[in-house]
Order: structure tokens, then sequence, then C-alpha cells
């Protein structure tokens, strides 16, 4: 059903850029101008004049899965997760709430992941280019959302010391055992696109760091597809005992004798 919704959506789209060329317009429309179509520029989040945007002291990464990708539309019915290209999805996630990760680097990095992921499978491949182009409706909201809840403003000489907690914090939580110097780290990451570039690589290194929730949307579909799929018998019985109840109906009482 979401497949042909977005075709729909797409020929209308497409129709009504024919009608405008053919109607003399000055501009000529491209696929990128469609409504919820082409790529969209979101700007980085930004701090006030002397401050620079660094991480939570406690970053948390969260993934609702594919079918939460973009526009808050739902896009599968059905259990969540079976795609071959589930993991991307929750790096994807991450990625929109590592702070200082620019949107488009997101999103393609989604797409190199899910052909990675699916190989030759084409149902695959056409599942993961309907997610991608999800991805764009809705605009930058999701983007800008998980930019604000995960970002942190911090003055220039106070940035080391911020990005360093939040790595010592992601070491403790997530890699106990392992060896890195954290205020090293944050030395070598000592720009607002590094330390971002640092913490993706993090979390493809561990990818438990990303905590799984449900999606309330996909919940309630999957509900439903469950109930519809449990109870035909009954819906049936109930529309039998309706019509026969209706043929047997006795009128008498509405006769009245002159």
């Amino acid at each position: 059903m979401t497949a042909i919704l977005i075709r729909l959506i797409f020929l209308a789209n497409v129709a009504s850029m024919l009608n405008a060329e053919e109607s003399g317009g000055d501009k000529k429309k491209s696929f990128d101008d469609m409504p919820g179509f082409g790529e969209k520029s979101c700007g980085l989040y930004r701090c006030s004049t002397g401050e620079v945007p660094v991480p939570k002291a406690r970053p948390k990464y969260a993934s609702m899965g594919c079918a939460a990708l973009g526009g808050g539309m739902m896009m599968t019915a059905g259990k969540s997760g079976d795609e071959k290209f589930s993991p991307c999805c929750d790096l994807w996630h991450a990625c929109y709430q590592t702070c200082g990760s620019p949107k488009k680097l997101c999103d393609d990095a989604f797409k190199a992941c899910s052909v990675k992921a699916c190989g030759s499978d084409e149902q695959c491949a056409s599942n993961a280019d309907l997610k991608g182009m999800m991805m764009n409706f809705g605009g930058c909201e999701k983007y800008d959302k998980a930019q604000f809840q995960n970002c942190d403003c911090a003055t220039k000489d106070k940035a080391e010391e911020k990005r360093a907690a939040a790595l010592e914090y992601f070491y403790k939580k997530h890699a106990p055992n392992g060896n890195a110097a954290p205020l090293a780290l944050a030395k070598k990451a000592d720009t607002t696109a590094k330390m971002a570039s640092l913490m993706r690589k993090l979390v493809v290194k561990y990818p438990k760091a990303i905590k799984i929730e449900k999606d309330p949307q996909q919940e309630m579909m999957d509900r439903l597809m469950k109930e519809t799929r449990e109870n035909p018998r009954k819906q049936t019985e109930e529309v039998k005992v309706d019509e026969e109840e209706e043929i047997n109906s006795d009128d008498s009482d509405e006769r009245i004798e002159l």
C-alpha cells in the first residue's frame, strides 16, 4: 500500500511538472523540486557566538528501526527488523543523533550501507530505495530534533573537556574493556566535525550502544494486522448472525389494522 501511495504521489507531481512546462512556465522544474523528493539541505546545529556544538555529557543513541525512517510515516505492516538492511536503519538513527553530523552524510551512509547489505537481492534493494525516499518526507524536523536533543554548547576553552567527558562515558558504558584515552582522543577531535566523525566510528564499532526501541506507530499497525488475521472468522459469523436476524424479524408490531 505504501509503495502504491508513493508512486501515485510521484506520478501526480510528474503530471504537474509537464503541465507547467507545456503552459510556458519560466522555470523548468526538476524532480528535486517536487515535494517529498530530492535532497533536503538542513543546517547544522548552531550555538551562540563564541560557543561551539559538543555532544551531551552522556551521549545516547536509540533506534525505532526501518519503519521509523523519515516523516513519521509508517513504512511497513508486519514484523519490524526483518530486513537485511535493518542494522543500516539503526546506524542512520544514531547518525542523526550524533552531534555535528550533517543530514546528507547520514542519508548517503544509509544508502551505501543498504546497497552492501542487500547485495543482489532485488526485493531488498527495492525496499531500501523506498525507505531512502521516505527520508526526505517531513523535511528537516526529525534531523533537527535529534540534533537538539543530543548537542550542547560550550565555549572554545571548555570544548575539549566536554568532548573528553562524552568519550569517557561512551567507553565506560559500551566498551569497558577498551584501552582508549578519552582526553587524548578529544585533543585529536578538536572540531565539531572531527568529533562527530569519531563518534560515528565508535557507534559502528560498538553497535550495541544503540538502544532498540519500539515504534508506537509500527506497534499499532502490527496489532491491527494481527487482529485482522486472528478474527476474520469471528467477523464473518457476526455478519451472518445480523443477516439472519434481519430475515427472521417479525414486523407484526408495525402492522396497524383499521
